[in-house]
């Protein structure tokens, strides 16, 4: 049996964090390709080929590359929480971990779809978010193509990351865009 720090990251064994995790509608089991086969993934974090292939499921934390329209802090690699797999090769649901980078960026652009910038600029000055590392869960769910996905975190790549559990990015349908206590 591989070092609890070698197995994939299983986000919702996380005291807590059950809720981001399990959504209503969420189809549960691997990722699939459009063969119906379950999905493999071959690539480091570090972007090389990797000996070892991983699965994706329910509650995997993923890498993948930022869409370069919306990389605002223009970083690699941008990392998300799989809420729900897929079907038949479709799009997997996910819950994307935004950097302080990301966040600071977005409040001090001239970003479409955020309206309150100065007020997020404040937010996380207020809480103390590191503009580097730090990341922060958002309660958003997105669909991203399952080709997309680069990497699939173990347990000790995920303590890596910098992740504060203490607070989260609330985005509402008017664009508001705040940083809350979880």
């Amino acid at each position: 049996m591989p070092h609890s720090d070698d197995r994939p990251m299983d986000f919702s064994e996380l005291y807590g964090y059950e809720y981001a995790v399990n959504i209503s509608g969420a189809i549960g089991g691997p990722v699939t390709t459009t063969n119906m086969a379950i999905a493999e993934y071959n690539t480091a974090l570090d972007g090389m080929p990797s000996a070892t292939s991983r699965e994706c499921f329910d509650g995997c934390i993923i890498a993948y590359i930022p869409d370069p329209d919306i990389n605002y802090a223009e970083e690699a690699l941008w990392f998300a929480l799989v809420v729900s797999s897929n079907e038949h090769g479709g799009p997997v649901q996910i819950r994307p971990l935004l950097s302080g980078a990301r966040l600071y960026a977005l409040a001090q652009g001239n970003v479409p779809g955020i309206y309150n910038p100065d007020q997020l600029l404040h937010e996380l000055q207020q809480a103390e978010v590191d503009g580097t590392a730090q990341l922060l869960i958002c309660n958003a769910v997105h669909d991203l193509p399952y080709t997309d996905i680069r990497h699939v975190l173990t347990v000790g790549e995920f303590r890596t990351l910098n992740f504060d559990g203490t607070l989260a990015v609330r985005l509402q349908a008017d664009g508001q865009t705040n940083i809350i206590e979880t």
